[in-house]
């Protein structure tokens, strides 16, 4: 049989037995979300691999079904699969459910995913920005003040993101509170006038 270009009754040369693990399938999933009747064949696939093969999984194939039922925006889907996992999903697992629920406004599965991720990497900046960023999106100003607060408190920081800018020839770079230019004040003209 055959699953999106790789036969799963491969065999291992060395072994002379069918393959039993499979190493990567990331390169499979692309073609599988761009196509959305795919998905549906890809989740059968993957259950098909299992009951029928017996192969074994790690987390990373899990965090590919994470992905792909994320990509067709089945979040709540995503969010039973990680509850059936025989492991925990890894930090890219998680960080791209909670992704996904911002982007398609799902605040009750992101404020899951966020506290999931916060447990496990609690001193990692991005959950506490991306569960930040689906408060703000919703209005919900007094709980981004109180995750503000609480990155605060747990001495979390988020390094500054930098721009950078050719100008006459020369590259400026320069971040959201950077004083240090010798142009400043040219520069906040500039902006007051647009």
């Amino acid at each position: 049989m055959k699953f999106l270009g790789l036969h799963y009754s491969q065999a291992m040369p060395s072994l002379g037995k069918p393959m039993r693990r499979l190493i990567c399938l990331k390169e499979c999933w692309p073609l599988a979300r761009s196509r959305a009747g795919l998905v549906e064949k890809g989740l059968q696939y993957f259950e098909s691999m299992i009951t029928e093969h017996g192969i074994i999984f790690i987390p990373d194939h899990y965090t590919c079904i994470i992905d792909l039922l994320c990509q067709a925006g089945r979040l709540e889907e995503a969010r039973n699969f990680i509850n059936k996992m025989p492991c925990h999903p890894e930090v890219v697992g998680w960080a791209t459910l909670l992704s996904s629920c911002r982007v398609h406004g799902d605040m009750e599965i992101g404020k899951w995913v966020a506290d999931s991720l916060i447990e496990l990497e609690p001193q990692n900046p991005a959950s506490y920005v991306l569960l930040s960023s689906l408060y703000a999106a919703k209005g919900k100003w007094n709980e981004v003040a109180q995750l503000r607060r609480g990155m605060r408190d747990n001495r979390v920081k988020k390094e500054p993101g930098y721009s950078w800018i050719k100008y006459k020839g020369k590259v400026h770079v320069f971040s959201a509170d950077d004083l240090s230019s010798p142009f400043l004040g040219q520069i906040y003209a500039g902006v007051e006038k647009t």
